[in-house]
């Protein structure tokens, strides 16, 4: 979870620059998280 959280953190500094809806940019890189997760599941 730090590392998405760090990853996410990223994101909202480059969004300022863009001006993309962060909520928009945050579900992106959840589903994406998850999607990877489901694909090749690490252990925790």
């Amino acid at each position: 979870m730090k590392q998405l959280h760090k990853e996410i953190t990223a994101i909202k500094s480059e969004t300022r620059a863009t001006n993309i809806p962060l909520n928009i940019v945050t579900q992106a890189v959840l589903n994406n998280t998850i999607h990877k997760k489901t694909q090749y599941p690490k252990p925790e």
